[in-house]
């Protein structure tokens, strides 16, 4: 009786090997169930599964992980579903099949995405990137854009001041004729002066222009009218220029925009994108001929670790049901014997 009890207690390596033993059949009928089981499933149930990749190298000063964010943005799925017709899929699916890495302090930017059409997780791939590319160049265009306001809202002070003190220079010339033309008046009018130079003052004219020409403080002004119009000049050609290159880079960003996704996925042959800031490198994805899934053998493999373990565990729920049977049969013997 003691020896059943400590039976009870331990069970031995030997008795675990036994109990194995005993029930091999169990298992390997087990395991061979579940490894056929993985084998259908891998085979006939599981669809292939298809990658495309992508990957992009920004040259220079890009904000990469906020441009990044941006390709799993609602709006971005979004726009890809539009533009490349993918009837049946949801931006949750989308964003499921994406799957883009950029590690800490790298400009190399990884796009994969998977899926069971291996021609529209190609379009996908390429599409992203383009778009990616597509938010470099505005990015770096709106930057500019933003710069040569700033120029021009330099420009426009300096063309109010130089303006006003034209103005005042001109005023102040009106003023000295006005002063030289009455000046003509009276003496062309005094009759004594007539016959003293013994000559008719109406081609008075000559001397007054001969003062004028004399009058340092005529000169200064008139010097100082040419020189502000000389600057307002250039700065008005300057403002023109910044205005015109403003003008061409809304072009380019609504050239950028009005593009059909044809020609997005068709720039895309070019490997080396430039703007003024940034260099862009795009590797395209290319349409993939094998699938990477389902893993057969590491279904198989996993099927048959899975049916073992089950079966054991079923072995030895066997001989623990089996071992308490017998229990009971032999206490209600020994009870009926007392």
């Amino acid at each position: 009786m003691e020896q059943r009890t400590n039976t009870e207690g331990e069970i031995s390596l030997i008795e675990i090997i036994d109990i194995l033993w005993r029930g091999k059949t169990i298992i390997i009928i087990g395991t061979i169930i579940c490894m056929l089981l993985a084998a259908l499933v891998s085979w006939f149930v599981l669809s292939p599964e298809y990658e495309a990749e992508a990957y992009i190298r920004v040259s220079g000063e890009t904000d990469v992980p906020a441009l990044v964010k941006t390709l799993h943005s609602d709006i971005t799925l979004n726009e890809a579903i539009t533009d490349l017709n993918l009837e049946g899929y949801t931006i949750n699916n989308l964003r499921g099949m994406v799957n883009i890495n950029n590690e800490q302090d790298s400009n190399v930017i990884e796009i994969k995405v998977s899926g069971g059409d291996p021609l529209h997780i190609t379009q996908i791939a390429n599409y992203l990137t383009y778009h990616f590319a597509e938010k470099i160049q505005t990015t770096d265009i709106s930057s500019n854009i933003l710069e040569t306001n700033k120029l021009i809202e330099a420009i426009d002070p300096q063309i109010v001041t130089l303006q006003t003190e034209m103005d005042e220079a001109k005023q102040q010339l009106d003023e000295i004729n006005s002063v030289l033309t009455k000046k003509n008046t009276s003496l062309t009018m005094n009759p004594q002066l007539d016959e003293i130079i013994g000559t008719n003052l109406s081609d008075s004219d000559e001397i007054i222009l001969s003062e004028e020409v004399m009058n340092p403080v005529y000169e200064q002004l008139m010097s100082r009218v040419s020189q502000s119009q000389i600057q307002l000049n250039k700065l008005a050609e300057e403002k023109t220029f910044y205005e015109q290159k403003i003008t061409n880079y809304e072009a380019e960003i609504a050239e950028l925009q009005s593009q059909n996704v044809r020609e997005k996925l068709q720039s895309l042959a070019v490997e080396k994108i430039l703007t003024d800031d940034n260099a862009i490198y795009i590797s395209q994805a290319i349409q993939p001929m094998e699938p990477i899934g389902p893993r057969k053998v590491l279904n198989l493999t996993i099927g048959m670790v899975v049916g073992g373990m089950l079966s054991v565990i079923v072995v030895f729920l066997r001989e623990y049901i089996g071992n308490a049977r017998s229990n009971k049969g032999v206490q209600g013997k020994s009870g009926v014997g007392i």
